[in-house]
This record gives C-alpha cells, structure tokens and sequence, in this order.
C-alpha cells in the first residue's frame, strides 16, 4: 500500500493565521461600530406592511430578524473575547428597544430573544424575565403555524 505524504502538499497547507489577531479585532470593532450606527436618513429601506406598520430594514434601531442575527453575533464575540464593549451594544439595544414598548410578535421578531435569554441566563437581570416569558408563552400557545 502506498502512503501520499498530504502533511507538506500545498494544497493542504495554509498559514496558521492569515490575519493577526490585533487586526481581526479592529476590523470586528469597525463593522460593529458601522452596524449600530447605521440608519436608513432617507427612507429607501423602509418596508411599509398592509397592517400599517413600518419596518426599518436597515437601521439598528429595530426589531426584526436582522437585528437578531447581528446581536447574536455580537454575543458570540463577546463570549469568546469578553469584550466588555461588545457586551454593552447588547444590553443598550434591549434597554432601548424596551423603552419604545411592545414590537408586533411574529416569528421574524423573535429572532432577539435568543441573546437576550444568554444574558438572562449571564446576569439574572429580572426586568428581562416578563419579555422572555410572554413571548415564550405566544410562541407556544398563540404564535400562528402552518397546517
């Protein structure tokens, strides 16, 4: 039996890293930075709904699926950096998104409550507990499905 030496093949072989560690993270805090600064000054991203609701698609201070996806990873960095600054973009959307009150539920505005039960679950911070809860409780016994 013949053995194909792959440990030195070029096709199999990269730099451990093809970016230093330093300008990963300057670049993470640079797209984070234009992320929750962002906003839509005109109007060309606004998705008017039949319900007369009005969705901004592209600004951070939103509640859609979007915002979900972007906060869970800003979560995930946090995790692996404990970065505190990371951390606080995620506590300061919900602090503001709880003081506009109540988004419509549906399964696109849920995407959030996935980081926000990770920090529930980090600080025990009770205000977050009702916002868990009554959605959880929508998703299970209201939440529209389909047949």
């Amino acid at each position: 039996m013949k053995v194909w030496p792959v440990k030195h093949s070029p096709l199999l072989c990269q730099p451990e890293r093809f970016i230093a560690r330093s300008e990963l993270q300057a670049l993470i805090r640079n797209v984070t930075q234009n992320l929750v600064n962002i906003k839509d000054e005109s109007g060309q991203f606004l998705l008017r709904l039949d319900d007369g609701r009005v969705i901004d698609t592209k600004g951070w201070a939103g509640w859609e699926w979007t915002h979900g996806v972007g906060l869970y990873g800003i979560y995930q960095y946090y995790q692996q950096t404990g970065d505190i600054e990371m951390r606080d973009i995620i506590d300061r959307w919900f602090a503001d998104r709880f003081a506009e009150g109540a988004t419509t539920k549906n399964v696109n505005t849920m995407a959030p409550f996935l980081t926000l039960a990770y920090r529930f679950e980090e600080t025990g911070r009770m205000a977050y507990l009702p916002w868990l809860e009554s959605w959880a409780e929508w998703a299970m016994h209201e939440m529209p499905r389909t047949e």
